[in-house]
């Protein structure tokens, strides 16, 4: 048995198709717009807050963990000096390594270096 011919659609016309494609573009701005006004609404409600800045913590100079037996090869840091200094330095020196070795303290140890390189920078 011979099967039917099938039905002919009617011809389309440019202006029936330019309004079907406009309607899939408002079709599709509708979809997409409210998208990414949620997007951008969302990405500024997540920003963190301005951290306020805070004075940093002072730590306190740990010991030094040295034995009685490693103190005697630790040696003073004006032997051996090849320049002349006057006697104050060297007593600044010398007592900023005394108060270093005996008692540990480094923030001492730390000012009285950086006050000789504030007076004189080619102290070395």
């Amino acid at each position: 048995m011979p099967s039917r011919r099938s039905q002919r659609l009617p011809p389309r016309h440019k202006a029936d198709l330019r309004a079907r494609r406009a309607g899939a573009r408002t079709a599709l701005r509708l979809a997409v717009v409210p998208l990414l006004w949620a997007a951008l609404l969302s990405a500024c409600a997540t920003t963190p807050s301005p951290t306020i800045p805070r004075e940093p913590v002072q730590s306190r100079p740990e010991p030094l963990a040295l034995d009685r037996e490693e103190l005697a090869y630790l040696v003073s840091p004006m032997e051996g000096y090849p320049l002349d200094v006057d006697a104050g330095r060297r007593e600044r020196v010398e007592n900023a390594y005394r108060d270093l070795i005996e008692a540990s303290a480094t923030a001492e140890a730390r000012a009285a270096a950086a006050e000789l390189l504030d007076v004189d920078p080619s102290f070395h």
